[in-house]
């Protein structure tokens, strides 16, 4: 069983394919609670569902009671369904599962997710704290567990999601703007659908248009992201904080405006490779779904930064993302820190 993708777990279902464990592991944290749901209203319906439902805080896990609560039979029901919420005994080498206890409830943990009580689903899950953290452990890991890992939304499982999310508002969105959309919009499930109720919200009864969603999205000018990036790969700090500033006081908020600075490394890293390979700019618009002239100039501006440069720029974002989402912190000043950084990589 082993390893098996979101879509083929939502076929499984379909097809009423329930395994006795399993164990979800990503960077979404919607798309992973929103197949948990799945399976749990495919093992268990009808008014006895609560009573045999069982939710688990997995920071604060303790494995005995856990084991004792799944012992116990279900209530007037074939199967009981156990869900443990971020559970940190997951995560690869931290410092909590590397050590006393927590190493040895990780261990108790695995082995029984491996040989659950036949009356018994047995839900786990943690969320990567960014886009880089790996576990390996759990890559190659060949077991009875049916182990999901869950990737960022791209491509046309990200336009179908989002067609989706607005179908299921009662709200129709073209095909232009919703391309136009999910370019522009974070990858994250959460974020999407925050974005689209403030679309429908600020649009009401009518059409949604590419400028709706420009203002609602505070999606800046293609020339300002350039500068904002030209002023980096030269090192001029003090004007890569004044622009960003500029962007800031146009309305655009910070957690956008680290999004298109890492879009914008990541597309010159691409831009870096074709022109690598010779590929021209029509080639890279089919490739990345990007407009040819902005192709052109991205290819353009990539041969100013070395591909080890675009590297580490990418790598400070994903450690900012991972810093906004997960702390209470001073946004305005952590992307000040990676300007500062960024633009003391030498190329």
């Amino acid at each position: 069983m082993s390893h098996i993708s979101i879509e083929n777990l939502y076929l499984e279902l379909k097809k009423g394919i329930v395994h006795n464990s399993y164990i979800f592991y990503g960077i979404d944290e919607k798309q992973i609670k929103e197949a948990i749901e799945a399976i749990i209203d495919k093992v268990l319906d009808g008014p006895l569902k609560d009573l045999n439902l069982f939710k688990f805080d997995g920071m604060n896990f303790d494995f005995q009671s856990f084991k004792e609560n799944a012992e116990n039979i279900p209530f007037m029901s074939e199967k009981k369904v156990m869900v443990l919420y971020r559970t940190e005994a997951l995560r690869a080498k931290s410092k909590e599962a590397g050590k006393g206890n927590a190493k040895k409830e990780s261990k108790e943990l695995m082995d029984y997710l491996k040989n659950p009580p036949n009356h018994c689903v047995i839900i786990a899950y943690y969320v990567f704290n960014d886009k880089r953290e790996k576990n390996k452990a759990l890559d190659n890991m060949k077991s009875d567990i049916c182990l999901i890992k869950v990737e960022e939304l791209k491509g046309d499982r990200l336009y179908r999601k989002v067609a989706d999310i607005f179908r299921e508002k009662g709200r129709d969105i073209g095909k232009i703007e919703l391309t136009y959309f999910c370019e522009n919009s974070s990858k994250d499930l959460n974020i999407i659908e925050n974005d689209v109720d403030k679309l429908i919200s600020y649009c009401m009864d009518r059409t949604i248009t590419k400028d709706d969603i420009s203002k609602l999205l505070n999606i800046s000018h293609t020339d300002d992201v350039f500068d904002l990036v030209d002023a980096i790969c030269q090192g001029k700090i003090e004007k890569a904080i004044s622009l960003m500033n500029e962007l800031i006081f146009k309305g655009t908020n910070e957690i956008n405006i680290l999004y298109m600075i890492e879009r914008q490394f990541d597309l010159l890293l691409k831009g870096k490779v074709a022109v690598n390979n010779r590929q021209g700019a029509e080639e890279f618009e089919k490739l990345h779904g990007v407009n040819f002239y902005v192709g052109k100039r991205i290819m353009e501006q990539s041969r100013r930064f070395s591909e080890k440069k675009l590297k580490e720029c990418i790598k400070i974002c994903a450690d900012v993302d991972g810093i906004l989402k997960s702390k209470s912190v001073n946004a305005k000043m952590e992307l000040e820190m990676l300007l500062v950084r960024s633009a003391q990589i030498k190329n």
